[in-house]
């Protein structure tokens, strides 16, 4: 926390004691974690009704950081789908556990960003980014991410 106060003076960084006091009130939620194996921490009763999740960290087919309720209780989407089946173990565990279904998930993220695929359709809905990490999604994001604010003028410039 003070390495992140130093480094960002100007953000408000608020150090937790536990997973779900940092996020029970959270509307976005981030799993950057390096788990190794299957050790999920994040669970879905922790969430709160209009969150959304980008559970990054996990990227193998044996690893995850999320509860099978987290996937249960969201709209899931994913980068990849040949990655996503071969190397999300957030999602492939639960299936081989038959505690999901892939017919469960809505599909990749970069068709709700070309309408062609629905994205969230109220405020009370949950939602799931399952990334394994494709590059070009990423910077194609935050390019149409940054456009909208910019054109808004929202937003702050933060120096890292």
């Amino acid at each position: 926390v003070a390495h992140l106060k130093a480094k960002m003076p100007n953000a408000e960084i608020i150090p937790c004691e536990t997973p779900e006091i940092a996020v029970k009130d959270a509307d976005i939620v981030c799993t950057v974690t390096s788990t190794k194996g299957d050790a999920p921490f994040l669970k879905g009763e922790w969430l709160k009704e209009g969150a959304h999740v980008n559970a990054v960290g996990a990227c193998s087919g044996a690893a995850r950081e999320i509860e099978t309720s987290v996937v249960q209780r969201c709209k899931v989407y994913y980068d990849w789908e040949e990655a996503t089946m071969r190397d999300a173990g957030d999602l492939i565990i639960p299936m081989n556990k038959g505690e999901v279904r892939k017919e469960d998930f809505l599909g990749e993220v970069g068709k709700v960003m070309l309408d062609q695929l629905e994205g969230r359709m109220n405020a009370q809905e949950i939602t799931l980014f399952e990334t394994i990490g494709i590059s070009v999604e990423d910077i194609a994001a935050a390019y149409q991410i940054y456009e909208k604010a910019k054109a808004q003028n929202l937003g702050v410039w933060l120096e890292i």
